[in-house]
């Protein structure tokens, strides 16, 4: 059963879902397109929570997480609250998944935190050249 939490960080209680036990693999962090919430990923946590502990934050501004302690956050911002709510939860190591906004957030998280990210998964990733972000 997906269960819910808070862990407390700076800018407030960043909210959570999570399953599983995953005793013999580390952990596995969810981080959800935007605007949304870990609602989006229930499907995914508990398919998943047979062989991973799954925890699925709502992004600083999304869901039930506070919204950021500043008007114009960066991806280094939110991957940053990211890893203080890891701290928080004492996890050492993770799995990190994303989709959309949530697979910039884990790269800039992982960009920063190598050690702190045993592996890596992306999903729905724009790129785009200069040219068309402009238009």
């Amino acid at each position: 059963m997906v269960m819910r939490g808070f862990v407390p960080i700076k800018e407030g209680q960043v909210h959570f879902r999570t399953e599983g036990d995953g005793n013999s693999n580390p952990p596995l962090v969810l981080l959800h397109a935007s605007p949304s919430s870990s609602k989006s990923l229930v499907p995914m946590i508990q398919t998943l929570a047979p062989n991973y502990c799954v925890i699925a934050p709502d992004t600083m501004g999304n869901g039930d997480s506070p919204d950021p302690a500043t008007n114009d956050p960066d991806l280094g911002y939110y991957a940053d609250a990211m890893d203080r709510m890891a701290d928080a939860l004492n996890l050492e190591t993770v799995n990190l998944y994303g989709t959309h906004t949530g697979a910039h957030i884990a790269i800039e998280w992982a960009i920063h935190n190598p050690d702190r990210v045993y592996s890596l998964t992306l999903e729905g990733l724009a790129h785009f050249p200069d040219d068309q972000r402009q238009e």
